[in-house]
């Protein structure tokens, strides 16, 4: 009877014949996006018909659309970081070092900028404040995962550019072994290996210990980092000290005793 009541109040006049009602039925599609990840979309019964690609990017901008700008300006700044150094370095002393220099401007920034959606307890105050209604704070772990496949992408440039440049010269396996850029670069190629192999789904799942602690080589991604280039501590330095202060106020609450009173479950398997 209540059941009956309710579809009566929704539906006017399905009281006279015992009609089902027909609602109008929902499905879902996935739209991928480069760099931005897959994401599920509603698709109603009306829409159902028009799955092309531009009416899931129209959907997907209508659902995300803040992820969606800040997806468009973090592309947008790695292509004016590389096109500028490209410029800036064109030809000198060779075409190869000018993608190289290019790819190591995006190396940079994506390097600092990595360490800023993990900073879990700045994160969890910002989404209490009115910027969680512009920013996807519970995106932060899918972000950061981007950021790393850049980092991987503009490290295979880089280094490729590299050695290109280094078979022009007369002694190749002296530049690229036995110089602190050319070691360190290396060493930092080994490392990298290291962690993103361990934080694949099928190993991070199953062998968790694995993952996180071969993922603390990042102190040593971190140094190896700023002995290769000259400049990066200039962008390392803001979200680096923030990220050791971070750590710090971690280690300091993770020894006081807490009660749990209540578990959140945000989008992107975040819980708070």
């Amino acid at each position: 009877f209540f059941f009956k009541w309710c579809v009566i109040g929704m539906y006017p006049g399905s009281d006279e014949s015992d009609a089902p009602v027909q609602v109008d039925s929902v499905s879902k599609t996935s739209l991928t996006l480069p760099l931005l990840g897959t994401f599920e979309v509603d698709i109603d019964e009306k829409s159902g018909q028009a799955k092309t690609k531009a009416d899931k990017l129209r959907r997907y901008l209508t659902t995300h659309i803040s992820k969606a700008i800040i997806g468009a300006i973090w592309m947008t700044i790695n292509v004016i970081l590389f096109v500028e150094h490209f410029i800036l370095y064109w030809n000198s002393p060779n075409f190869y070092v000018s993608f190289a220099r290019g790819f190591g401007q995006i190396l940079n920034f994506n390097s600092a900028l990595i360490l800023i959606p993990v900073l879990r307890n700045i994160i969890t105050f910002l989404r209490q404040s009115f910027l969680y209604r512009f920013v996807p704070f519970d995106s932060n772990i899918m972000f950061h995962r981007r950021i790393a496949w850049m980092i991987a992408f503009a490290t295979y440039g880089h280094g490729m550019a590299h050695y290109m440049n280094y078979s022009t010269t007369d002694a190749p396996y002296s530049f690229a072994w036995a110089t602190l850029a050319g070691v360190t670069g290396n060493l930092l190629v080994v490392v990298m290996v290291i962690m993103y192999s361990t934080a694949i789904d099928a190993i991070r799942r199953r062998y968790f210990n694995v993952f996180y602690f071969a993922h603390h080589l990042f102190i040593v991604f971190f140094i190896l980092l700023l002995l290769h280039g000259p400049n990066f501590w200039i962008w390392f330095i803001i979200p680096g000290v923030t990220y050791t202060l971070e750590r710090i106020f971690r280690e300091y609450r993770a020894k006081k005793p807490c009660t749990v009173l209540q578990v959140t479950h945000h989008p992107s398997d975040v819980v708070e």
